[in-house]
Order: C-alpha cells, then sequence, then structure tokens
C-alpha cells in the first residue's frame, strides 16, 4: 500500500537537493504551493508549481531565464529564492523557495483580525521597501501579482516579505504588455497590456485596503467580468467606503490613482503617513475605524438631465446623495455637429469621479446611455416644440 500522508515524499528534483512533499500549502490562478525539504540546507523550503502548458517552447525558456534571474535577489523584504527548472514532461516551472512560519498576510488577518494602525504602517513601510528594491533594479522588476496572499510574514519577528515572483517579469524596454495577475488587483493600464512598475503600488493600495477592512477589493462583483469593467471605469472598490479615517483613505486613493499621478514605492516611503510610526499617538494603537456598511449610502446617485437652451445643447449633471440636496451643477456644451455621447460622457465621468469618488454610483457606460437618450430626446423636443412649463427656466425641473 503506498503512503498518501502530509509527510510522504512524492516528487525528487533532478539534482535531487530538494524533495515534495505530499502537503499543498497554497494555490492560486496559476501557481501552487508544496511543503519542501532542502537537503543540504536541512531545512524545510516552498517547493512552487507554475503551470505553463498554454506557452510556447520559446515563451517557457522566457520565463525559465527571467525566474532564474530573480535568484540574485537578495532584500530582507523579499522571500529568498533559491532555484528553479522546468520539468518538460508536465508542462510547469518549479521555483524553491524559503519559508516563513507565518504564512501568508491573507491567512494571518483572519487570525489576528483588525491590526492597529501602528502595525499597519510598519507593514506598509517593510512592503514599499521590498517594491523599492525590485523597482530600482538596473532592470526594474515588476511583481505584477502583488496580494495580500503573495505577502507573508515571519511570526518570531513580525517582518514582512514579498512573496509568489513567479509572474514576475523584468522590465526590458519602456512598457511590459503580457496580460497576467489577479482581476482585482489589476491596475486599469494591465488591461490595456501598455504597464510599468506602478501597477504593483496599484495593487499595494488595494492590499493596504484589505489590510483595514478584511476584505477583498470589489467582493462585491459577482464573477471577474463584473470586476474588470469596474476597473477599466475607474469606480473604486466599495469597501473604501468603510474606512472612517481620512489620512488612511487619502494614502490609499493616492496608491490606486491613474497611472501618471501614482507615485513610485521610494516617494509613498517619504510620504507624511508613513513617518513617525512610533510615535505617542493614541490612533496608533487602535485598529484603523471603520463605518458599518449601512452608512455606506446605498441610495447614493447620479441624477443626469438635459438643459436646452438655444445652440449648442447644455449637457448638465447634478449629483446628489441620497436625499440630500444638490451639492454641485457641472455643465459642458455639446455640440450636436461634433461632440458624441462618448466624449462627453468620459468628461463628466472624469470630473465627477475626482470630487465623488465615494458616492458616485452612475457608471460610465451609463451616463453615455442618459446621454445619448436624453440628447436625442431633446433635440427631437426642439424639432416638435411642445408648450413652456411654468418651471422651465429651472433646470432641477427638467428631465
Amino acid at each position: 500500500m503506498v503512503e498518501s500522508g502530509k509527510d510522504t515524499i512524492v516528487e525528487i528534483s533532478p539534482r535531487r537537493r530538494f524533495a515534495k512533499f505530499n502537503e499543498e500549502l497554497g494555490s492560486g490562478a496559476y501557481k501552487t504551493v508544496f511543503r519542501g525539504y532542502d537537503y543540504e540546507e536541512g531545512k524545510e523550503v516552498a517547493w512552487n508549481v507554475v503551470k505553463v502548458m498554454a506557452l510556447t517552447e520559446a515563451e517557457k525558456r522566457r520565463l525559465q531565464d527571467e525566474i532564474k534571474l530573480l535568484k540574485d535577489l537578495h532584500h530582507r523584504n523579499i522571500i529568498h529564492f533559491i532555484s528553479v527548472w522546468l520539468n518538460k514532461d508536465k508542462n510547469e516551472v518549479v521555483f524553491i523557495t524559503e519559508i516563513l512560519t507565518g504564512g501568508s498576510l491573507k491567512t494571518y488577518l483572519k487570525k489576528i483580525k483588525y491590526p492597529r494602525l501602528r502595525v499597519l504602517k510598519k507593514w506598509c513601510k517593510e512592503i514599499l521597501q521590498g517594491l523599492e528594491y525590485l523597482h530600482t533594479r538596473p532592470q526594474p522588476i515588476i511583481h505584477r501579482d502583488l496580494k495580500c496572499d503573495n505577502i507573508f510574514i515571519n511570526c518570531d519577528t513580525g517582518d514582512i516579505r514579498i512573496g509568489d515572483l513567479g509572474l514576475s517579469t523584468v522590465m526590458t524596454g519602456q512598457f511590459n504588455k503580457t496580460i497576467l495577475g489577479t482581476p482585482e488587483y489589476m491596475a486599469p493600464e494591465v488591461y490595456d497590456e501598455h504597464y510599468r512598475p506602478a501597477i504593483d503600488i496599484y495593487a499595494f493600495g488595494m492590499c493596504v485596503m484589505e489590510m483595514v477592512t478584511l476584505k477583498a477589493p470589489y467582493s462585491e462583483c459577482k464573477n471577474p467580468v463584473s470586476i474588470y469593467k469596474k476597473v477599466i471605469e475607474r469606480i473604486p472598490p466599495q469597501g473604501l467606503q468603510l474606512i472612517d479615517d481620512p489620512e488612511v483613505l487619502t494614502f490609499i486613493q493616492c496608491c490606486i490613482s491613474l497611472e501618471d499621478n501614482r507615485p513610485t514605492a521610494s516617494e509613498l516611503l517619504t510620504c507624511p503617513f508613513l513617518q513617525n510610526i512610533d510615535e505617542d499617538d493614541q490612533r496608533m494603537h487602535k485598529p484603523v475605524p471603520l463605518r458599518e456598511a449601512g452608512e455606506l449610502g446605498a441610495n447614493s446617485n447620479g441624477a443626469l438631465r438635459v438643459v436646452v437652451r438655444n445652440e449648442p445643447v447644455q449637457v448638465s449633471l447634478r449629483l446628489t446623495v441620497g436625499e440630500a440636496q444638490p451639492k454641485k451643477l457641472i455643465e459642458f456644451p455639446f455640440n450636436p455637429g461634433s461632440d458624441t455621447p462618448e466624449t462627453v460622457g468620459r468628461e463628466l465621468y472624469d470630473a465627477l469621479y475626482e470630487e465623488y469618488r465615494e458616492s458616485l454610483s452612475l457608471s460610465l457606460d451609463t451616463i453615455i446611455a442618459k446621454i445619448e437618450r436624453e440628447v436625442e430626446t431633446a433635440l427631437r423636443n426642439r424639432r416638435e416644440p411642445e408648450p413652456p412649463s411654468p418651471n422651465a427656466s429651472d433646470p432641477s425641473q427638467l428631465h
């Protein structure tokens, strides 16, 4: 009878230095991690497997070469890379890394729940130090799959280390194009296949939100397609609305801002939020305050109305929150001869998003469709004028 327990060795590396045990430590879309053993050093390691069945032979060789480069990385906030090889029989790349006692930050958060602000800042600083090391190398390295599952903690020291570098890539030009990663943490430019190390900063911001709220980004979405739509439309995850600390919220929003405005890891390390971590402030010894889910403003809405005032047609968007009075009226000229609902809709959406990112529930597609419908109705009514309404001079009365 063949043994099948966790301590059973099920595979040996080509040069017989490493053994793989029959114990899975974690898995993701691209990678599975098993407990392993290093005969040379006499200690346990992580045996990481990346499936490459969909890749061509040239792509497999390139992936293997890139992973080999990671063996040269030495930083206290990066998991130490030990060895790598290509298993042609199984169409997989195997790489060996050190193993940390505390497991992933995702698992650790489930045990400790909400970390104190001081601990949160310490974690942020150590993750950014690791990213700074990767991004500022002579050939910058992009992680491409940063998330709490791939950040690890040493229980004995509390040190944080970035791991799961199996999807990392070395920058050989100004931009990279391959789409890889986890949808909830992927920056919009990844879907455009045109990205730089800034995508790791975006993912880091999503990790910070998860550390604070214990909710994965876009957990309100039912499937990857819904996540994709929100990401490309620049609609932030609803979990941000739970955060009731302006300083923490601003820090996260800065990390997930548009690519051209997104700071580097080096710039974030010098920001006020990460300074004076050890100061004697009562806030530092408490978790970040959160709002109740019922306070998220589920009835928040944007009301779009088209107002006709001779030529050109004036498109006005009035944003209201719940039953409150309209906060602001933003007007954009719409010239039927040169403008399209898409161009004007994008302008309206961008203007509102910057100021009302927490309460705007209208998606870009909804705004464009509304403009198209309302402008068409407005122009038709101009050709077939109706008797004027007593309140026609008040834009808020026009629908």
